[in-house]
């Protein structure tokens, strides 16, 4: 069987593009299973945010193992590969606070969004609830 998380983010990269929304993924830089350009890896928290639009990439390829696109560094063209067991996130640029999070461990899959949105179209902001 192939693993649910291939198909989950493709998925995701798929829907947030469709819905004319900037994918991101955010890739887990410390297992080092990753081929980006030297310069371009420092991130805050061991971490990178890769623009995986059709704008941003060329030959974007995602199977059950990797990630793999051809992009620009500083000018020059670059081929990405990406491990999928390194892809923390999927999220849209202009609804970050809103994204499908994998859970390293167990590769459990949640949504997170820190806002709730009202009836009338207003956003409210988020809270906790206690549930008994």
């Amino acid at each position: 069987m192939k693993p649910l998380k291939y198909f989950l983010v493709q998925t995701a990269i798929n829907w947030i593009t469709e819905s004319g929304l900037t994918p991101y993924i955010l890739v887990n830089l410390e297992k080092g299973q990753q081929s980006l350009p030297a310069g371009h890896t420092q991130a805050g928290g061991g971490q990178v945010a890769l623009n995986v639009s059709a704008l941003a990439v060329c030959n974007l390829e995602i199977d059950e193992q990797f990630i793999r696109f051809e992009c620009r560094f500083s000018g020059q063209w670059f081929h990405s590969v990406t491990s999928m067991q390194d892809v923390m996130a999927v999220y849209a640029k202009e609804a970050e606070e809103n994204r499908f999070v994998f859970e390293q461990a167990s590769g459990a899959l949640a949504f997170l969004s820190s806002t709730k949105w009202l009836g009338d179209g207003q956003r409210k902001k988020p809270a906790l609830q206690l549930i008994n």
